[in-house]
């Protein structure tokens, strides 16, 4: 029985068994993306509601990534071709934008990874999103202008090389150039991606004085200069972090430091009385020996800052 006939007879089979596989994908992508996230970024409690929205935009488009792509792998391996050159121009240029999404967050991504982490595979993955878009792309063209079915068009598509390797390189042009616009006015298919590296692109610049006046107080001058405000919405405030205060040679546990909340406005607040912070002055109890002092910034997406750590 052919695939053509498997299709007409039992359109509902052909429906569950594409829906199945890909759902499955596309929860495991979920998952798998999720793990990943936490491994790379800070948790989902550092971040400002703009951010978790992106965040779990980002995870579905890369599950509907995955999912098209394996849709049209499951299909192909289960001989029910899509006969309709319709049906081959929508999953062929779907695909193309979903890819692109997945291509735009690889580099905000690779914009964003910490100090000394290894980009080659995040750039391999680049280059494979932008061959699988430039493919899923290429076929839908070539199934819609021949009339050919999906996996007919297929193999046309990767025998053209010369055309492939041109969409290639124009795909690729055009990423580029989407990244250095707004996010409303780039491709469809890479906003989200897009969105994404608006934001997260944003660099907190953070300089930090401190002075010891007397015995008794510790001057604290933190100056923060916060990024510009991005089209979707602006960092939280950073959270700085003061332990490690050594009085008398005996060091103070970190559980008993001091947290200090930084506000738009440049204030301080501060929860512990062994330490006071009051508009940019702290306060310790403590005589003529050296204190150590220890101050660490945490931002959002970026890695902890260490901003002091000295005797004062």
């Amino acid at each position: 029985m052919s695939s053509l006939e498997i299709g007409k007879k039992n359109p509902r089979r052909k429906i569950l068994i594409f829906l199945s596989i890909t759902g499955l994908t596309g929860v495991f992508a979920l998952v798998l993306f999720f793990f990943l996230n936490q491994w790379i970024w800070r948790p989902f409690v550092d971040y400002n509601f703009y951010l978790i929205i992106i965040q779990i935009t980002q995870m579905l488009l890369t599950g509907l990534l995955i999912l098209f792509f394996t849709g049209a792998w499951a299909v192909s391996q289960c001989r029910l071709s899509i006969n309709n050159q319709k049906d081959a121009l929508v999953i062929g240029l779907l695909s193309g934008c979903i890819t692109g999404t997945g291509i735009a967050f690889c580099i905000a991504l690779t914009r964003n990874l910490p100090e000394g982490s290894v980009y080659f595979p995040v750039l391999c993955l680049i280059i494979l999103s932008i061959i699988l878009a430039s493919l899923g792309t290429m076929t839908g063209a070539v199934g819609y202008y021949h009339r050919l079915s999906f996996g007919e068009a297929s193999r046309v598509a990767k025998k053209r090389g010369a055309q492939c390797a041109f969409t290639l390189t124009a795909l690729f042009i055009l990423i580029l150039l989407s990244a250095s616009i707004p996010p409303m006015l780039a491709l469809i298919g890479t906003t989200s991606g897009l969105i994404a590296n608006d934001c997260l692109e944003c660099r907190l610049h953070q300089e930090i004085r401190v002075e010891r006046l007397d015995n008794l107080t510790i001057r604290i001058l933190y100056s923060a200069k916060m990024p510009a405000v991005s089209w979707i919405g602006r960092y939280n405030p950073p959270r700085i972090l003061i332990h490690d205060i050594d009085v008398s040679n005996q060091t103070v546990s970190e559980k008993n430091g001091f947290p200090v909340t930084v506000n738009p406005a440049g204030g301080l607040t501060y929860d512990e009385d062994s330490v006071v912070i009051i508009s940019g002055k702290g306060v310790a109890n403590c005589n003529s020996t050296p204190i150590r002092l220890k101050v660490i910034s945490y931002n959002g997406s970026e890695q902890p800052v260490i901003l002091y750590d000295d005797s004062i």
